[in-house]
């Protein structure tokens, strides 16, 4: 991802910037990023839910 990033930002026409940044999408895809994303998005969740029953003493029980 960061090597494909870098090959986009230095890409001389628009056309070459958005092939990169699509191979690059495609690449992640296929190692998973989706799946991390949604994965701490959960745990975001987890954790703000935690930290609301902290601040205002709700117990789940």
């Amino acid at each position: 991802m960061k090597q494909g990033s870098w090959k986009a930002m230095y890409a001389k026409t628009e056309e070459e910037f958005d092939k990169q940044i699509q191979k690059t999408k495609k690449e992640c895809d296929g190692y998973g990023y989706a799946e991390c994303v949604e994965w701490s998005k959960q745990e975001a969740q987890n954790k703000f839910e935690l930290m609301q029953q902290s601040l205002h003493g709700v117990d789940n029980d």
